[in-house]
């Protein structure tokens, strides 16, 4: 259906393999139950939370950003504390990670907790990702940013304790290096190996002063490190990339969406022939004026897969597809025959990108068969009209 080796400015092969799912219930931070308007807001991100339960915004909650903010406090990309666009989407997070203690400030860190929205499989290899950036306003820069994967057990009702660090915990996934970059956002990924009874990722600096490396910048008087936090994931260690089926752009469409859904992937999008990303996560909307091929790049520790997607742009003026239930192409993909059920008396017609008419004829059986042995490889549309005036249409694939 697609699958077309494609050259990029880098070496590659693509193969169809077995699709992806992030086990982050909301990791982009998209669902929401309002816009943020004013600090401690991560509540208002669906499935996301500060470990403390104490209050709705206790002292270690982390800030919701989303581009509806009106107040320019916690939007995207304006904020008080940065300028930066979100990986993906509309929303991410806002995370203190450090403060200079000699202030003695009893807020000391933010931690951010999200949900994992069904179990993980006890004894299975997951591989999880987040990506951080540090924000214009701090001072600090700093390493031991990690991520901590439990049952829920580090819940707290002490908001001046949760504002502390959690020396306690033992984060699985941890980067060691300092992370200075104000720019570009810097993926953290690791390797887990899940007990089965996860519920929740924790994410921030577990680490106290003295066991965390740190650097000062010249350009903030700010004691803080801000750190932004966006797409976040759990994936089974061995999934390979998907791109998702092959689309149809009709010439009124000012874009379509390629890819799947699953929000927050460690996925890079390029167009075929091209090392520049156009787009990051699951899937995008694009709007190609020409037929164009898209590779979709998932990277989990450094074991990287490819897939492609081709959106065709529709010239035979047919910008509505839809099938009657009632009439059945099979298969699809098709390689020698293609068979039409329940379409007896009616007429069919095949197409090709182009517009231009490649069969034309009349079914006169509930189980027609067509040979497409001729037919190059590529997409085709079939247009079945049926007697009463009513027609289908059908995207197919030649093998």
């Amino acid at each position: 259906m697609k699958k077309i080796a494609i050259i990029l400015a880098f070496s590659c092969v693509f193969t169809k393999l077995q699709a992806q799912n992030n086990y982050v219930s909301n990791p982009g931070f998209e669902q929401k139950s309002g816009c943020p308007h004013f600090p401690d807001q991560i509540r208002l991100a669906n499935n996301w939370s500060s470990i403390d339960s104490l209050s709705p915004d206790p002292l270690c909650s982390p800030e919701y950003c989303n581009e509806c903010d009106t107040t320019d406090h916690f939007g995207a990309p304006n904020g008080i504390a940065y300028y930066h666009n979100t990986r993906s989407g509309k929303g991410m997070a806002q995370v203190l990670m450090f403060i200079d203690e000699s202030y003695f400030e009893p807020y000391k860190r933010d931690y951010l907790q999200g949900r994992i929205k069904t179990p993980l499989v006890s004894g299975k290899s997951y591989c999880i990702t987040f990506y951080a950036t540090l924000t214009q306003w701090s001072e600090y820069a700093i390493n031991h940013i990690g991520a901590y994967i439990d049952n829920g057990a580090i819940d707290n009702t002490d908001s001046l304790d949760c504002a502390s660090p959690l020396t306690n915990i033992i984060p699985q996934i941890v980067e060691d290096t300092i992370i200075n970059d104000t720019l570009n956002w810097v993926k953290i990924q690791g390797s887990y190996v899940a007990e089965g009874d996860e519920k929740f990722i924790t994410i921030g600096n577990f680490y106290n002063k003295a066991n965390t490396s740190y650097i000062t910048l010249p350009y903030s008087t700010q004691v803080v490190a801000y750190y932004l936090i966006d797409d976040v994931s759990i994936i089974e260690s061995d999934a390979k990339a998907d791109g998702g089926d092959d689309t149809v752009k009709s010439n009124g469409e000012d874009s379509v969406w390629i890819g799947t859904h699953n929000e927050g992937m460690p996925s890079t999008w390029y167009v075929a022939g091209s090392a520049t990303p156009i787009g990051y996560s699951g899937g995008m909307y694009v709007n190609p004026k020409v037929n164009t091929t898209y590779v979709m790049e998932l990277d989990l520790m450094n074991n990287i897969t490819y897939d492609t997607v081709n959106v065709i742009i529709d010239k035979t003026g047919f910008s509505n597809l839809h099938k009657l239930p009632s009439i059945i192409l099979s298969p699809n993909p098709v390689k020698d025959v293609l068979r039409i059920e329940n379409g007896n008396g009616s007429e069919v017609v095949i197409y090709d990108m182009l517009g231009q008419k490649r069969y034309a004829g009349l079914i006169k059986q509930d189980n027609e068969e067509i040979k497409m042995g001729q037919f190059s490889s590529g997409i085709y549309l079939v247009e079945v009209k049926g007697e009463n005036g009513e027609r289908s249409i059908f995207r197919i694939v030649k093998e």
